[in-house]
């Protein structure tokens, strides 16, 4: 509703008569800015030198938010559409008009592209291709934004399988995971491989969303260990 732009997949949820949308309607920014933002923040209060780690891609919201705020980290970013690649790497390299709605994600952010550009050059930034259990991680990451559509539409990555793989294969013994989504296998798995929950409220209405710590930066959120 405030402009900022979204993507919506082909699948019509029961009830409905229109695509998902991978973002909240009221506001894709402010709703990256609600989940993720504020945790990433408080996180790089202690520390600088953290890795990122982001499943989907999408239109770039959570990367650039990051990209915002870091110099010298790795930032990696996985998504199974190759056209979502393609057209992020490309508008990268160029900033022609016909990669405005990456320019328009920037504004929606009150940033400006070619910091973001420059931004780039700052950090090990990786957009790589989609999850699954064979996925090798050559490092593991202090922040997780897992940022994926939900499960009638990417499946694969909300199987417990999956879930326990990744997050023994992806996550820092000291590490935050932040989700706009919120289930009880996903709570459940990340409590078997000694995360933390912290109540937190979705965005714009929602009930909840995830945001769960472990180890040394328990202590950001007043989280015992």
């Amino acid at each position: 509703m405030d402009g900022s732009p979204t993507l919506r997949s082909i699948h019509i949820m029961p009830g409905s008569t229109v695509p998902e949308s991978m973002h909240n309607t009221f506001s894709a920014s402010g709703e990256t800015e609600f989940i993720y933002g504020k945790s990433i923040r408080q996180a790089l209060t202690a520390q600088t030198n953290l890795n990122f780690l982001i499943v989907g891609l999408g239109l770039g919201y959570i990367e650039i938010l990051i990209l915002s705020l870091v110099k010298n980290c790795q930032i990696h970013s996985f998504e199974s559409d190759s056209e979502l690649r393609k057209n992020f790497s490309n508008w990268i390299l160029n900033s022609d008009q016909e990669f405005e709605i990456y320019n328009q994600v920037c504004r929606s952010l009150n940033l400006k592209p070619e910091f973001i550009r420059e931004q780039i050059n700052q950090n090990q930034f990786y957009i790589n291709p989609d999850l699954n259990v064979q996925t090798v991680f050559k490092s593991k990451s202090h922040i997780i934004c897992f940022d994926v559509f939900s499960r009638k539409t990417s499946e694969s990555l909300w199987t417990e399988q999956f879930l326990n793989y990744f997050i023994s294969k992806a996550c820092n013994d000291d590490c935050i995971l932040i989700s706009y989504s919120c289930t009880s296998l996903l709570n459940r798995v990340l409590i078997n491989h000694g995360f933390k929950l912290i109540q937190k409220s979705g965005y714009n209405g929602k009930r909840e969303s995830t945001l769960a710590v472990r180890g040394t930066l328990n202590v950001l959120f007043n989280v015992e260990n």
